[in-house]
């Protein structure tokens, strides 16, 4: 499996507050495994078998935009 860095803009600013563990819970919604975020900043590091980064940042924006209601 591929080890990937996500570094997520408009996460706990602005008024747009997200926990961490709930962060997690998105990503192991997408089946990414060994999810881990770093401070409170969005940077999430996770494992995948995907290896098409287009697919995966589509994936990933898709999942929170519908989970937590904005863009990120």
């Amino acid at each position: 499996m591929a080890k990937y860095f996500a570094f997520l803009r408009a996460i706990n600013v602005g008024g747009r507050t997200v926990r961490m563990e709930r962060l997690q819970e998105e990503f192991a919604a997408l089946s990414f495994s060994s999810v881990e975020t770093f401070i409170a900043s969005g940077n999430v590091i996770f494992e995948t078998r995907v290896t098409n980064e287009k697919l995966l940042g589509e994936k990933i924006q898709r999942q929170l935009k519908q989970a937590l209601g904005f863009e990120v």
